[in-house]
């Protein structure tokens, strides 16, 4: 019994730990993601408006996947 408990118990600390791992990754992820749009922004370079239609749309998607994670993480 006892065996049984701490295997379960280290089990779903990995799997808490391993969330907040991708939580980490993909926040990290959507930073880097901004920080570039703001560079460019500021930038000389000008973008075209499907460049600037993609950056929002990839941030969206990374926004989207660290609020499933959160969702997870919080359940």
């Amino acid at each position: 019994m006892y065996r049984q408990f701490t295997d379960n118990l280290v089990a779903g600390l990995s799997s808490r730990a391993k969330l907040e791992e991708d939580l980490y990754l993909q926040v990290d992820k959507l930073v880097a993601l901004v920080s570039g749009q703001t560079a460019l922004d500021n930038g000389d370079y000008q973008p075209s408006r499907a460049i600037r239609n993609h950056y929002s749309l990839v941030i969206e998607e990374h926004a989207l996947a660290v609020r499933k994670l959160l969702n997870q993480l919080f359940r």
